[in-house]
């Protein structure tokens, strides 16, 4: 499961680690999103509400893991992307609320819609965060001063390579 970033200010000693726990919640996110297709597909209706359940307590502790990093790197899209956790967050806690009010036989496709959703938040949201936080890291000594840029402009977040999506 996500392992919970510290909720204060992580300084740029902690950026390293905190850019390594988001790419590692998002392979877990990938299998479990992979894992409850698989499920829905199958027609085990028991084991895709329990994953249903447990994607909903991991997506929360990433978003939360992802609002400490942008904090920490002061992200320029942080009011945009926070607003995208919210609304994929409430989307997930409606089909829980409505598979356990309802009581459902069987899973709707707005799922299905919120996994397509989700996966493409990884790769294009929070790509763009990744990279704006590799940049912010590469800007910095491993002590958290400033580079100083030699005949040359710091890159953008733009130049920075993909590590994870």
């Amino acid at each position: 499961m996500a392992t919970h970033l510290p909720t204060e200010r992580i300084d740029m000693m902690m950026l390293p680690a905190a850019l390594n726990q988001v790419c590692s919640d998002h392979a877990e996110l990938k299998e479990l999103i992979g894992r409850l297709r698989q499920a829905i597909q199958d027609g085990h209706f028991e084991l895709s509400k329990s994953l249903l359940h447990a994607l909903h307590a991991i997506e929360a502790q990433h978003y939360a893991n992802e609002e400490a990093l942008m904090q920490a790197v002061d992200y320029i899209h942080a009011d945009s992307h926070r607003a995208q956790h919210a609304e994929l967050l409430c989307c997930l806690e409606n089909i829980n609320r409505t598979i356990a009010l309802e009581n459902l036989r069987a899973i709707s496709p707005e799922v299905a819609e919120h996994l397509d959703s989700a996966i493409t938040h990884m790769v294009e949201a929070d790509r763009k965060l990744n990279q704006f936080a590799e940049t912010t890291l590469s800007s910095v000594t491993p002590e958290g001063q400033p580079r100083r840029a030699v005949g040359r402009e710091t890159a953008s977040c733009t130049d920075a390579p993909p590590s994870c999506g």
